[in-house]
């Protein structure tokens, strides 16, 4: 069988860079059978395997994706990679979130992309970090980005909105909930209106 399962947004995701439509989307947070997942869906639609290796309609129904998942594509355009974050509530895919690039406007001038083990140390610390009773303590975190002159990363979430955050790190471990200081944003273009202050 398959390592990865495939996936299909909708409505259809843009990409950030050129606006074309954006298909092809992969991942491997799901059972990773070649299972066709549908926003909006619980269980996969199909297999995209031949007939005689195919899960049945009983089996694919008992499938579900985890609360969160990443998936990726490339634009076919302007060949650029994307990466997004899936979220489901109630066991059913309702939502996809860019991580990288961004939408647009995309990243403040001031900001630097984490991928690899700079997003894996980044995650480290914020869990280090983060105690009980803080906003961001019950949510799944993924690091985006590093602010270039301050302590801040920038961090996408799963759940109920706001979903962007930047937190500053203090790097210690804390106690008091209200520590490291964390603020929400709507959507990039209000981080990059409040960048310009």
């Amino acid at each position: 069988m398959g390592m990865f399962d495939w996936y299909e947004p909708r409505p259809a995701v843009q990409c950030p860079r050129c606006d074309a439509t954006l298909a092809g989307w992969q991942g491997k947070d799901g059972p990773c059978d070649l299972f066709e997942w549908v926003q909006g869906s619980a269980s996969p639609a199909r297999q995209l395997v031949d007939d005689e290796w195919s899960a049945s309609d009983s089996a694919r129904a008992r499938l579900h994706l985890p609360d969160a998942f990443e998936l990726h594509t490339a634009c076919d355009a302007c060949k650029i990679g994307v990466e997004a974050l899936g979220s489901c509530e109630d066991g059913v895919w309702t939502r996809v979130s860019l991580l990288h690039p961004l939408e647009p406007p995309g990243l403040p001038e001031d900001w630097m992309p984490l991928h690899g083990d700079d997003a894996r140390r980044t995650l480290a610390e914020l869990r280090r970090e983060i105690p009980a009773g803080h906003v961001l303590a019950d949510r799944k975190l993924f690091p985006v980005a590093r602010h270039r002159g301050r302590d801040d990363v920038l961090i996408r979430t799963t759940g109920p909105d706001p979903t962007l955050w930047v937190v500053h790190l203090t790097w210690r471990t804390e106690s008091d909930p209200q520590w490291p200081h964390t603020r929400a944003f709507r959507n990039v273009a209000e981080l990059a209106a409040h960048d310009d202050e």
